[in-house]
């Protein structure tokens, strides 16, 4: 205790009486109720003391001691890169006091480890120092040191050991020791870590409540089936993160409690969007008034929280129509980056058909679009004061939807001709590489269960048509390459099989004088993405299934939210030449043979504003019944000069 003291009279007389005051009173004042709040084991005082100290003296106590007083330029800016103390949201301070230097946060790494050492016991002890080495960067120090982990609850050791794994990028070995851990840890303490509830939309939070904790095992692997980055990937590192974010909060509340005064502890807001998008990532001048405050300058940058991986419109009692993913997240989203780098939304098209009791899903994206090129992200904001002339990446500023109507907002490649040295239109499969690497069509029926196609090279547009079982899943792209990956994910509902049907409205590239007269010939020519340029002519496809064979039946196709509808060249079905200008065409189909209908046609979209339409096809049968399709497709500039 004498070198305590001697130490905090340095600093001054009311800096003395807070630290070097008996520390076990001020533990009994507010330390035990922080340390306790999450469950970790009480093991002892006199390590959770020193630890304590030590922590005080680095993240305050040398704030004050001989540093230079802060300036805008020789002070230590974080925003410029400079981190202060562990690239947490204690930089936020850091426009106060002086960087921490490397001497001195090796001599805070040492002494850490020294007590871990003395007190392998001490979860305080042993967790402060993992916690440390993660943050500061120093995990080879304590790499050996949870060998002699004697926690008195071994499942506080092996959540520790998980963490450490799982920080330095090895979360497929951190899943073991992480669900041993789980399994052996009191009720109250696996509950904490494995609540989704600051995950989840907004709309589903209070059912999400309402469930008790032991009955929820089912409905956390439903939303982290759907949570997964990757299904082509082993394990499931966004809940890996999910859970460790849990973890550390009592070391972060411990630490702050430490430096500051007793009984202080962060706000509930605080520790909520420490689970949901992780460290500060942002310190530049507070807009609030305190801290804590939602209004204060904090997690905005999303460097650390760029992608949103829990859907949006979930619905806890499964798979629905509704369902959207969206990858870019806001800051109102959970939110993670992956050490790999962000995962970027591929633009891309489904759709749906029959082949007798089985669907047929075909997919086509336009890998084109994603910049699969180093670097592709350097930066999603511009740092202040820095030089931004070589920035590239995602928009920081607006959200782009996992979906196909949006394309990644990332950088694109140079532009491929739109014509061959023949003059005849690029077809897909023979379009150039954009990047070295795979392309997996991946399906999904629920948890545990994943099919793959076997991957195709990632070129400017690739496709795929599956059969899968008639059955509600989710269907997508998963894409990887050394320098980036993306994906994209949709719910693929099953379509009626006993009965009248209409399949999904399929868009694509007219290739030639002919209409498409199969389906694998529309799906070689599909579209990519469901943005098409004004100045295109764009085909239709679709089928029905089943339909009464003694009686024509009507058939209408409309755009919807137009000006001036315009049905330019409905293909040589209907004979209607570029005179025929209407938001609604209407023909009637003769008796059919068999009961299924094939029909593509052309459509003309020069006389559409820009923005978004939707396209209808409605089958009218001979007893009133209505087949109806809709398509929801964005009309863009082309790029110039093109």
């Amino acid at each position: 205790m004498l070198r305590q003291t001697r130490m905090c009279v340095v600093a001054g007389v009311a800096l003395a009486c807070a630290v070097a005051g008996p520390l076990d009173a001020q533990e009994a004042e507010g330390g035990d109720e922080v340390t306790m709040r999450y469950g970790l084991p009480d093991v002892d005082s006199g390590a959770r003391n020193r630890v304590a100290f030590r922590l005080f003296v680095y993240y305050h106590y040398m704030s004050r001691l001989g540093g230079v007083p802060f300036d805008a330029i020789l002070g230590c800016s974080a925003d410029r890169g400079e981190p202060c103390f562990d690239g947490g949201d204690w930089e936020s301070d850091c426009r106060l006091w002086r960087c921490r230097t490397e001497n001195e946060k090796t001599r805070f790494m040492d002494a850490l480890v020294e007590l871990a050492e003395e007190y392998p016991h001490s979860p305080e002890a042993m967790g402060h120092a993992v916690y440390a080495a993660v943050r500061l960067n120093r995990t080879a120090s304590v790499e050996g040191l949870l060998d002699a982990c004697e926690p008195t609850d071994a499942w506080w050791c092996e959540l520790l050991r998980g963490y450490l794994l799982h920080e330095t990028r090895r979360s497929g070995e951190a899943v073991a020791p992480i669900e041993r851990g789980l399994a052996a840890a009191p009720d109250e303490m696996r509950c904490r870590l494995e609540d989704m509830e600051r995950l989840l939309p907004s709309e589903v939070r209070e059912a999400y409540d309402e469930i008790p904790c032991d009955e929820r095992g089912d409905v956390h692997e439903y939303i982290w089936w759907l949570a997964d980055p990757f299904w082509m990937e082993p394990g499931n590192e966004r809940r890996v993160e999910h859970l460790m974010r849990g973890f550390s909060v009592p070391f972060h509340e411990s630490r702050l409690h430490a430096s500051r005064s007793p009984g202080r502890r962060h706000s509930d807001w605080h520790d909520m969007e420490l689970i949901r998008r992780g460290y500060w990532d942002s310190w530049g001048p507070r807009t609030g008034t305190r801290r804590g405050d939602p209004e204060a300058n904090a997690w905005t940058s999303r460097r650390g929280a760029f992608n949103h991986f829990v859907p949006d419109a979930l619905d806890l009692s499964g798979l629905t129509s509704d369902l959207r993913f969206r990858l870019e997240g806001e800051l109102d989203d959970e939110g993670w980056t992956r050490p790999a780098g962000p995962v970027l939304a591929a633009p891309a098209q489904m759709a749906r058909f029959l082949d007798g009791d089985q669907m047929s899903v075909a997919l086509a994206s336009d890998l084109g679009a994603v910049s699969f090129e180093p670097p592709w992200a350097t930066e999603l904001e511009p740092v202040p004061g820095a030089d931004t002339t070589a920035v590239t990446g995602p928009d920081s500023t607006d959200a782009v939807a996992d979906s196909a109507a949006v394309p990644s907002r990332g950088p694109l490649p140079a532009p491929a001709p739109d014509a061959r040295a023949d003059g005849r239109p690029v077809r897909g499969d023979e379009a150039r590489v954009v990047a070295p690497g795979q392309a997996w069509f991946v399906t999904s029926e629920g948890p545990g269960h994943v099919a793959h196609v076997d991957p195709v090279p990632i070129r400017e547009r690739v496709t795929f048509s599956v059969a899968v079982p008639n059955l509600p899943q989710v269907v997508g792209l998963e894409a990887f390459s050394p320098a980036a990956s993306a994906r994209h994910r949709a719910v693929a509902m099953p379509l009626a099989g006993d009965g009248p049907e209409l399949s999904d409205l399929l868009l694509y590239r007219p290739f030639g004088p002919d209409l498409p007269e199969t389906r694998i010939r529309a799906v070689a020519l599909m579209l990519g993405t469901l943005e098409v340029r004004s100045d295109d002519l764009v085909g239709l496809y679709w089928e029905g299934y089943d339909l009464p064979t003694d009686e024509p039946i009507g058939v209408a196709v409309s755009i919807s939210d137009i000006e001036v509808g315009l049905l330019g060249r409905l293909g040589g079905l209907i004979g209607l030449g570029a005179e025929g200008r209407s938001a609604t065409v209407e023909w009637t189909e003769p008796p059919l043979d068999d009961g299924d209908l094939r029909r593509a046609i052309t459509l003309d979209v020069a006389g559409l504003d820009t923005g978004a339409h939707e396209l209808t096809v409605e089958l009218t049968l001979p007893d009133g019944t209505v087949l109806s399709r809709a398509l929801s497709f964005e009309v863009i500039e082309p790029p110039d000069g093109r």
